[in-house]
Formats: structure tokens, C-alpha cells, sequence
């Protein structure tokens, strides 16, 4: 195989002129990886942990998070595609309703000298 086959050049059917393959002018040839910011300088989802962020952060396993889902019983949630987010506020205010007060305080007694 010489150099001239392994060029787009060889590809092509013999006497096929080459065509441009590079972008219009203005657009990008491929996708940016990377979630672009709104105007105001701040992702659109900045403010929502995946199901794997919110498992860490409860020390739960995700398959606790999808059984609290059924059963209605987790942290309020929403479903963008396939994905599961967890918006922040919401979660904190989920964590501050399942606070557990004591039944009663520990009173300290005092004896009434006589």
C-alpha cells in the first residue's frame, strides 16, 4: 500500500475530485463537552445533586434512593430524561423534617430542703 492510498484522496472512486469536509464558518464540529452557563453566568442544574451525588451525601445506596422513590417516602426529586436529580433545597428541608426530638427532656430534679 503506498502513501497516496491511505490518504482521503485514495478513498475515492479514481477521478472523484475531493470534497470539503471542514465546518461552515461559525459553527464548531463538535459538541462542547461541558455544560454551557446561562446568561447570568450559572449552570441551569447547579442547584440539583445526581442520584449518585445525593446516595453519597445520605450515606444510602442507590437502590435505597429508588425504593424511597416508590414507596414515596425519600426526598422529593425530578426526572429529566432518564436522569434523577435531587433538587438541593428541597433535599435540606426533606433531612430537616425527619429531625427526631426527645419524647421528653431529661429534667434535673432538685430536693426542696424542708
Amino acid at each position: 500500500m503506498n502513501d497516496h492510498q491511505n490518504t482521503i484522496e485514495g478513498l475515492l472512486a479514481p477521478g472523484a475530485a475531493p470534497t470539503s469536509i471542514a465546518p461552515k464558518a461559525g459553527t464548531s464540529p463538535v459538541a462542547p463537552l461541558e455544560p454551557q452557563a446561562s446568561k447570568n453566568g450559572r449552570r441551569i442544574l447547579a442547584d440539583f445533586l445526581t442520584e449518585d451525588e445525593t446516595a453519597s451525601e445520605l450515606r444510602q445506596a442507590k437502590r435505597t434512593l429508588r425504593k424511597w422513590r416508590t414507596a414515596g417516602s425519600g426526598p422529593p426529586f425530578i426526572k429529566v430524561g432518564r436522569d434523577t436529580l435531587y433538587p438541593r433545597d428541597a433535599l435540606l428541608e426533606w433531612l430537616s423534617s425527619k429531625l427526631i426530638k426527645p419524647v421528653r427532656e431529661r429534667k434535673l430534679y432538685r430536693r426542696h430542703s424542708a
